[in-house]
């Protein structure tokens, strides 16, 4: 049955999401294709470009690369377009680098000399990072300071002394009154943006089209407020609108849209790469591996989480513990230290829903093996004594159990639903101390790692669960 007009998903479009639709066609097989030319050449280290002892191409698996990365290069600039801030401009590495390539003096990882075939060396490969790192830090200050300067000096807003309008002074405070302030004002959007009017219609149009009605709104409200990030992010519309611009259109402020969990290619996977010209989002986005590690650590949870870790308290030792039966480790790692939990209701609400989401992907049964460093530069692999991966997850997941047991007979149901994934989804049953070996054996290993199939999971199986509360969004 067909959706209600005022129902149906609305299907936003922006330059940057246009630009992200092209890249993910192809950008899986770019990093497969340059995975294969670093096999094949026995290069160990991600960051190192395969290259080829002559200037001609061939059929080998470099060549291959070599081909589709030039092939590539009008994607690239159609993305270094819709990802740089106003003043900035774009390079690549492509045909010994563009005049503006500000890598392009960094020493090679390569030592070339003549009537001799270019081999790397861990002087070089060293000198190379070391400058690299150097080069990142320096830009991403530069660019943040750049950025910085070009923000209005006053507040853009016409609205601002209105309570209304003001931004949030408490959650969701400018979302709540979005649409009704920019249905009623029209818009004057330009090519670019020349003026601090233009600029607060810029805004208001892509929020009015992103967050459409009340629902979205809301999700989206609720969203910032458990990332907590709410107080940030009315900071920078207020001071800062045009870095607020620039992440509003690539999706920063609201949860990750379904369809990217069924798809095999998402913006999230899309490499960083600062010497060959690959922008992220950010001002400062020089030195991530991809845009997912870029906006986790924009976010600052993963900082303020390691910033929390501590050694585990004398309690928490299990001599069953995998880190003890095959790997003769000194320790636990550090911990991060959960505030103490206060029960205050028995019965399970949907916002205490706890469910397992379990990585199970081919790579958890790999026997682990440990880099062979010489300098930076990793030279190979040797096996060591340490558990699969999937062996530590199981001890994991057990010790959970375990401790939530006491916890499990106040439930009316006992257990968590456990839901694995891999190339797809599975919901294997409902894991309790008691059942724990009975369920586990269903615990299938094998396929590839997509984690937004398992989320898509979770959520289906928490929508289910409590559809009379819950809310399911068609595009969020």
């Amino acid at each position: 049955m067909d959706l209600p007009p005022a129902q149906m998903p609305r299907r936003h479009d922006n330059e940057l999401e246009r630009v992200s639709k092209i890249r993910e066609q192809d950008e899986v097989e770019a990093q497969n294709q340059l995975l294969r030319a670093q096999r094949d050449a026995r290069i160990y280290n991600e960051d190192i470009e395969p290259e080829h002892e002559t200037e001609q191409f061939c059929s080998c698996s470099i060549c291959d690369y070599r081909r589709f990365k030039t092939k590539r290069s009008g994607i690239h600039d159609l993305w270094s377009r819709a990802t740089k801030y106003p003043g900035e401009k774009t390079y690549n590495d492509l045909y010994g680098g563009s005049w503006s390539d500000p890598y392009a003096n960094v020493t090679s990882p390569y030592f070339k000399a003549p009537y001799r075939n270019p081999c790397i060396t861990s002087d070089n490969y060293r000198a190379n990072v070391l400058e690299t790192i150097q080069i990142n830090n320096r830009l991403n200050q530069e660019s943040q300071m750049r950025i910085d300067s070009l923000e209005p000096r006053q507040s853009i807003w016409p609205f601002a002394a209105s309570d209304d309008f003001a931004p949030a002074k408490h959650t969701g405070g400018f979302l709540a009154n979005l649409l009704h302030h920019s249905d009623g004002h029209k818009l004057k959007v330009e090519s670019g943006i020349k003026c601090d009017e233009d600029l607060a219609n810029a805004i208001l149009r892509e929020e009015g089209q992103r967050w459409w009605d009340a629902d979205t709104r809301r999700i989206v409200a609720t969203y910032q407020e458990n990332v907590g990030m709410t107080r940030k992010i009315a900071d920078l519309r207020e001071n800062q609108p045009i870095q607020y611009l620039h992440l509003l259109r690539a999706g920063y402020f609201e949860p990750i849209p379904t369809r990217w969990s069924e798809q095999a290619s998402n913006p999230l996977k899309f490499e960083i790469n600062a010497a060959g010209g690959w922008r992220g989002i950010t001002p400062a986005w020089r030195g991530y591996e991809d845009l997912a590690e870029e906006r986790l650590y924009w976010l600052q949870m993963a900082r303020d989480r390691m910033a929390r870790a501590v050694p585990p308290p004398a309690e928490y030792f299990d001599p069953r513990d995998q880190c003890h039966i095959q790997h003769t480790s000194k320790g636990y790692s550090n911990q991060v230290v959960q505030t103490e939990f206060t029960p205050f209701d028995d019965a399970e609400v949907p916002s205490d829903d706890t469910m397992i989401l379990l990585d199970v992907s081919g790579s958890m049964d790999f026997q682990p093996q440990r880099p062979r460093y010489e300098n930076l530069l990793i030279t190979g692999y040797d096996y060591t004594t340490q558990p699969k991966n999937k062996d530590v997850a199981k001890a994991i997941v057990r010790r959970f159990t375990q401790a939530m047991a006491k916890h499990d007979h106040h439930r009316k149901q006992s257990g968590y639903d456990l839901v694995t994934f891999s190339s797809q989804a599975k919901y294997v049953g409902r894991l309790s101390n008691a059942s724990f070996e009975y369920v586990w054996q269903n615990v299938q290993v094998g396929g590839g790692t997509r984690v937004m199939t398992g989320w898509q999971k979770v959520k289906e199986l928490h929508f289910k669960k409590h559809s009379q509360s819950a809310t399911h969004h068609p595009v969020l």
